[in-house]
């Protein structure tokens, strides 16, 4: 795993699309340490209830 130096200096960034694939905190926190930058919903799918769960998951992985 990159320490947290190293990956504020990389220029290259890890977009993600989230889906139900990866619908809990854990899947989501494995993402982030191996290095996960940003995360993308596709809007065309599903409803807004949830995009909004699927947010609050995210917030809360980013957080541990």
């Amino acid at each position: 795993m990159p320490d947290s130096h190293s990956l504020s200096q990389r220029k290259t960034k890890i977009i993600a699309t989230v889906g139900p694939a990866c619908d809990d905190v854990a899947t989501l926190e494995a993402m982030i340490h191996a290095g996960l930058n940003v995360v993308r919903l596709n809007l065309s799918h599903e409803d807004y209830e949830s995009h909004a769960n699927r947010v609050a998951q995210v917030r809360q992985a980013a957080l541990i």
